[in-house]
């Protein structure tokens, strides 16, 4: 049986099968969580639940304040954590908060 590892997920993953919300925690074999904490979409989970979710840089520059930052596919990225389809959409969120 291949090594397990605990994760907690950073992001909601979607997909035509599968619903998870961001916190859920996952386990997973070993190479599976590697490859999601290299990417971003997971952290090792510790037993911790003051874990901080938004672990990666794009996501820790938003919350620091400022303008909304693109983070690929469209998506713009609030300072208040929000995501917004379109930088139109995003600016104007941005201006009325």
């Amino acid at each position: 049986m291949a090594k397990q590892m605990k994760v907690r997920l950073t992001q909601h993953m979607a997909g035509p099968t599968v619903d998870i919300a961001a916190g859920t925690v996952l386990e997973l074999d070993a190479n599976t969580a590697a490859r999601y904490c290299a990417k971003g979409v997971a952290v090792p989970y510790r037993g911790d639940d003051s874990i901080e979710y938004a672990t990666s840089s794009v996501a820790a520059e938003a919350k620091s304040g400022g303008e909304p930052i693109h983070t690929g596919g469209g998506w713009w990225q609030l300072p208040d954590g929000r995501k917004v389809k379109g930088k139109s959409k995003a600016f104007a969120a941005w201006e009325n908060a």
